[in-house]
């Protein structure tokens, strides 16, 4: 009998907690240095670092299967609205480069590791480092 007035205890209490996270803590976990992998179509390996001033800055190498590597530096502005990560073309202050080219949800972050959901549904997983 306990178990049953404790469960309906639960149901009732729970529901009025909110344990969504706001948009302010997302930004505030996001700063920091991340890696992200790739496999497909080639190997690449990013590694950037998100900064509290909206800013990253970061560098991304494209493995060729004929041996080549290509790296390429990412810079962009970014910010956390709704729960989804929006990023800019650049860090230029010019309209164009305001453009807002990706955006996705964040569907986990903690101390480790970021989970983002792409529009086309590609789950993208990036590990801090230090």
């Amino acid at each position: 009998m306990r178990t049953i007035i404790f469960s309906f205890f639960l149901l009732i209490v729970f529901p009025a907690f909110s344990f969504e996270i706001t948009d302010t803590e997302l930004s505030n976990k996001i700063i920091g240095k991340w890696r992200a992998e790739y496999s497909e179509p080639n190997k690449s390996i990013g590694e950037g670092t998100y900064f509290s001033n909206g800013t990253h800055k970061g560098k991304m190498r494209f493995y060729e299967t004929n041996g080549t590597v290509t790296q390429i530096t990412v810079n962009f502005r970014w910010w956390i609205k709704d729960g989804q990560l929006f990023s800019t073309e650049s860090l230029g202050e010019t309209e164009a480069s305001k453009k807002v080219v990706s955006i996705d949800t964040i569907v986990s972050i903690n101390s480790e590791k970021m989970l983002l959901k792409t529009p086309d549904g590609r789950i993208l997983i990036r590990t801090r480092i230090n």
